[in-house]
């Protein structure tokens, strides 16, 4: 009680509190009250408050964590419903324009109009500052356009030789395809690229490897193919989530059977 009155008679005759120095000294006398307050109370005292702070803390943490997972199974049952009007029985499909290849119309646009008029800015700025922009323009729009081994659809084979099983489409080029057949069990996805690490929409790209697959345009089995599983698409992300995920090594009765539900929902 000596410590708590000459603080508080030291604050009213020299602490000026709306100072920085008088409102750390406030902190200060805080902190220490709750130290004296923690030191002098019983072990009976001490374990009903602990007990009272822990139990109300995971109370908190539970009602967070329960509002958090209730929130996201609403978000992605909208999404579910936005991307099932789009993918019309598919498990994946690419979208025609994604922000990617808008850019680069931007691009083949900017090289059209820098075309149109080339006479006027060569004039006023000579003819190699127009000439790189158009060139570079027109290459940037390319690049674009570029789809390498990226898959642009994936739908489950629902009868055939390969029931149960996944057709993928795969874009050689923007304007020609193959299409190859691979079992669940041996995809798996590599790695997350573009801003998948930032949480947003859209950005869920991911490398994809296929430990085996047909190629139903050359009629080989082929082993180990890489491919690009793009961002901008319409997902059935349950199932995306299980092509993505990684499996057991040889036969597995739970991966069957699960497969096997996943199959039924696209049927």
């Amino acid at each position: 009680m000596k410590v708590v009155d000459t603080l508080e008679k030291y604050q009213q005759r020299v602490v000026n509190t709306k100072s920085e120095s008088g409102k750390e000294f406030v902190q200060f006398k805080r902190q220490l009250y709750q130290m004296y307050e923690v030191q002098n109370r019983s072990i009976d005292e001490h374990e009903q408050f602990s007990s009272k702070l822990e139990r109300q803390n995971i109370k908190w943490l539970y009602q967070a964590n329960m509002d958090f997972i209730g929130e996201m199974q609403r978000v992605n049952t909208l999404d579910s419903l936005t991307d099932h009007g789009s993918l019309k029985g598919s498990i994946f499909r690419a979208k025609m324009m994604s922000a990617r290849r808008v850019r680069g119309l931007g691009g083949f646009g900017l090289a059209g109009m820098l075309y149109a008029n080339f006479g006027a800015l060569a004039m006023m700025m000579g003819p190699t500052v127009p000439t790189l922009s158009m060139v570079g323009s027109i290459m940037y729009g390319i690049k674009a356009f570029a789809d390498t081994e990226s898959i642009s659809r994936i739908d489950y084979i629902t009868e055939g030789e390969f029931a149960g099983q996944m057709r993928v489409t795969v874009q050689r080029t923007a304007l020609s395809s193959y299409s190859i057949v691979a079992h669940p069990k041996s995809t798996r996805a590599v790695c997350a690229v573009g801003a998948d690490d930032l949480g947003e929409d859209d950005a869920e790209g991911n490398i994809l490897h296929v430990e085996e697959y047909f190629d139903e345009s050359s009629g080989q089995t082929m082993r180990h193919g890489m491919f690009t599983l793009p961002a901008d698409a319409f997902r059935d992300k349950t199932t995306c989530e299980w092509i993505m995920a990684a499996k057991d090594e040889g036969s597995s009765e739970t991966d069957k059977l699960f497969n096997d539900y996943i199959a039924q929902r696209h049927q």
